[in-house]
């Protein structure tokens, strides 16, 4: 009996390990850059990796792109997204945001601010000390969401910069078993 309890036992165990996860194919950064910051956890699946220019730090940094993964399956990625720019506006009144592209399983957004200030902003929002400039993605899977951003310390992004970034973000595809994931 016991020996058929810890056969069943190593049975699922190696059936659970076996089950691979959604993963996004992003943008190809090159050696340009490196990973200044990156948080796993193991056992509530929410991480994020942060890159940077290979000669900045993540505690000083022009640009910055980054790659946030959580296992939340109910989120709406309109609704996430005007959420996550609402708490911008709290800390930033002067913030400015737009609706890039939209489609049934991902939103792009982009905002540009100011540097602010907001002695009177929130706990819970972003206070933005020095002018920025994002262009975020964020797309739905079946297990969870990817929000993927670029962002740089100015006031407004070149043209062809913004261009490349849009591109290259609209490209990024959540993937299984290596097939492309259609949200449910």
């Amino acid at each position: 009996m016991t020996n058929k309890f810890i056969l069943l036992f190593l049975t699922l165990l190696s059936a659970s390990c076996a089950t691979s996860l959604e993963h996004i194919r992003a943008p190809s950064l090159g050696n340009e850059w490196k990973i200044g910051y990156q948080h796993r956890e193991r056992f509530t699946d929410n991480n994020i990796t942060e890159y940077v220019p290979r000669n900045e730090s993540i505690r000083n940094w022009s640009k910055l792109y980054t790659v946030q993964y959580s296992k939340n399956t109910n989120v709406v990625p309109k609704s996430f997204a005007k959420a996550l720019l609402q708490r911008i506006q709290l800390s930033c009144p002067e913030m400015k945001s737009k609706l890039i592209n939209n489609d049934n399983i991902s939103v792009m957004y982009e905002w540009s601010a100011p540097a602010c200030n907001n002695p009177n902003a929130p706990k819970n929002s972003q206070n933005i000390n020095t002018a920025q400039h994002e262009i975020f993605r964020i797309i739905k899977g079946n297990e969870g969401f990817f929000k993927l951003s670029y962002v740089e310390k100015t006031k407004k992004m070149n043209s062809e910069t913004r261009a490349k970034w849009i591109n290259k973000l609209n490209k990024s595809q959540i993937y299984k078993d290596g097939k492309m994931v259609k949200a449910l």
